[in-house]
């Protein structure tokens, strides 16, 4: 563990949430400190939402504005190996960072949000319009 890893009360740094906006958003740390890879709840506009703490701040604005982490969750940090899978597996994929920890993240028991339920019956029958269809008359 390095150095970097822990960022003192106040410290900016870059979380990294699974809302669609493409990059880190940076946050003071909050009283206590914390480690890098931490599961942490931040505000995001008038909500709060859960993010991973990815890493020093950018900075390159006011620092009076920079809200600060709600709180630290009582989880195990993201690991460094799973912080660096995600980064290459989202850059060969094109897919990006909030997406990729969107599904690092998702919970077994909960259905993605926009991701319908499969009906059986209707997967049957649509498989059957298919084949239907095919020039060789599967």
């Amino acid at each position: 563990m390095g150095q970097s890893d822990y960022f003192d009360e106040g410290a900016l740094v870059a979380v990294l949430t699974t809302q669609p906006l493409g990059r880190a958003l940076d946050y003071k740390a909050p009283e206590g400190g914390v480690m890098r890879g931490a599961f942490v709840e931040v505000p995001l506009g008038p909500r709060k939402v859960i993010g991973v703490v990815w890493g020093a701040g950018a900075g390159g604005f006011d620092l009076k504005k920079a809200r600060s982490i709600a709180r630290v969750l009582d989880v195990a940090p993201m690991r460094e190996e799973m912080r660096a899978f995600l980064e290459k597996c989202g850059a060969y994929t094109l897919t990006s960072l909030p997406q990729m920890l969107r599904l690092a993240t998702l919970h077994a028991d909960e259905p993605a949000a926009d991701v319908a339920p499969c009906d059986p019956r209707t997967w049957a029958e649509q498989s059957a319009v298919n084949a239907k269809s095919l020039p060789f008359g599967a």
